[in-house]
């Protein structure tokens, strides 16, 4: 069945004009992926998550907020895998992107704190995890201060 789906994206694909019809193919391809991981098809999950990917840094721009949401799902099934130089790479650019798409007191930019801080900790860089988890603390501690002063 996902063979099929994805054969059909593939022809979809040929017909996007671009613009809005681009970043809904490339929405497709991520819940394909995504779908394939949930159900433990790593390998498989990979290559519509790597083609979102690709069509968001084409269609958008390469910092784009969206572009960091394909790093990121590409990068949880890299987790998965246990292929972590991978998944540290692509959870790094997209904590970059975040940075300079909100800020570095975003709760988005929190988000991406804390994947890379569970991905330390899988591989017992405790340390680092724990750099990462006390950075995305103090955002998250800001942003509810903030919440509640209004």
């Amino acid at each position: 069945m996902a063979a099929e789906y994805f054969d059909a994206l593939k022809q979809y694909e040929k017909t996007c004009a671009g613009g809005d019809g681009l970043i809904c193919l490339a929405d497709l391809y991520e819940t394909l992926g995504r779908f394939l991981k949930d159900l433990g098809l790593l390998s498989q999950a990979v290559v519509p998550l790597q083609r979102s990917l690709e069509i968001r840094e084409t269609a958008l721009d390469p910092d784009h907020p969206r572009v960091a949401q394909s790093l990121r799902q590409l990068a949880s099934v890299y987790v998965q895998w246990k292929k972590f130089g991978n998944a540290e790479q692509l959870y790094t650019q997209a904590l970059e992107i975040s940075e300079n798409a909100y800020g570095a007191g975003h709760p988005h930019t929190a988000r991406e704190l804390d994947a890379l801080a569970a991905l330390c900790q899988k591989q017992n860089k405790y340390e680092q995890a724990e750099h990462f988890r006390k950075k995305s603390s103090k955002i998250r501690q800001k942003t509810t201060r903030r919440k509640s002063n209004l």
